[in-house]
């Protein structure tokens, strides 16, 4: 979808912002490199997942599927409440050390309306998928060649690196805007970790990159999309009846449902499913609307700010 653009606006700002050009030259070799998802609107995907999380941790199916992940979606400008407007984001997601598959160095990515460019956040991140970080982590980061002492603050499995000096302000607007971001990415991963939830590659088309390629312009890119499968009934198979004390017609949300291997899924399908909102109960006492408030959780950042 915007790979491309996101990479050619990335290296025409590259030498005139403050942010660290080496942090701006990895992101845009490591785009080229992920494997890249498109998750729509991100209105679409909190009303899928309508529930609070705790960032990157306490999820049993919360994995990463490759070792760099970048993903986008658009959003509603008008939805943001502090900060300037964009319509359009991205997360880079770069697995650091093969035998520590859980730390993940991150950046955001925003397209900004009042610019008409996307930009790198001034912050960086590390990321612990379900994994607070020890001293051995924290050696290994060091190794690598993040020192302890730039880290800002942290909260146990996630560590924001400043890569240019801001004000206080902007640094916590900044901070809320990418963990808003990282909600979303969160839900999408869940999504990803089901059974019944499969990936269709929409491929570039080759004759418009031939002829990017001649005009000496980036490629685009093939895309993941993401799709569900409602696992089919097998003959023998029965849904748990409604109780003596039926329930009245409702609308059931979206939601997440486990199977184990003592209670599988049609006798034989074990892991986390997808179920889609659905029509139950009886219609025998009226139907029941019900209304739910899409809500995010951001840890302890706050209000949305600057996605």
């Amino acid at each position: 979808m915007y790979a491309h653009q996101v990479i050619e606006d990335i290296q025409k700002l590259n030498g005139k912002l403050r942010i660290n050009q080496e942090l701006m030259n990895s992101t845009v070799d490591n785009i080229k490199k992920a494997q890249k998802f498109y998750l729509g609107q991100a209105e679409e995907i909190h009303k899928l997942v309508n529930s609070d999380v705790t960032l990157f941790n306490n999820e049993k199916y919360l994995n990463m599927p490759f070792d760099k992940c970048y993903f986008e979606y658009d959003q509603n400008p008008q939805s943001i409440v502090n900060g300037i407007p964009s319509s359009k984001e991205a997360v880079l997601m770069q697995r650091i050390f093969p035998k520590k598959d859980y730390i993940f160095f991150c950046v955001v990515i925003s397209y900004f309306n009042q610019f008409k460019s996307w930009a790198v956040s001034p912050l960086a991140f590390i990321i612990g998928i379900n994994k607070v970080f020890d001293e051995s982590d924290l050696r290994d980061l060091q190794a690598w060649g993040i020192p302890i002492e730039k880290y800002k603050s942290g909260s146990g499995n996630i560590l924001d690196l400043i890569t240019t000096k801001m004000p206080e302000e902007i640094y916590k607007q900044e901070k809320r805007g990418c963990c808003t971001n990282f909600t979303v990415v969160h839900k999408a991963l869940l999504l990803l970790n089901c059974k019944n939830i499969t990936t269709d590659i929409i491929k570039a088309p080759e004759a418009l990159n031939k002829k990017r390629r001649k005009n000496g312009k980036q490629e685009i890119f093939d895309y993941h999309v993401l799709n569900v499968n409602v696992p089919s009934r097998k003959g023998e198979y029965r849904e748990k009846t409604e109780p003596l004390s039926h329930v009245r017609v409702h609308l059931c949300r979206g939601h997440f449902k486990e199977y184990t291997e003592e209670h599988p899924l049609f006798g034989r399908l074990t892991g986390l499913y997808w179920w889609q909102p659905h029509v139950r109960g009886q219609n025998k006492d009226g139907i029941v609307i019900k209304d739910y408030k899409i809500k995010t959780q951001e840890a302890e950042y706050g209000q949305i700010g600057r996605p």
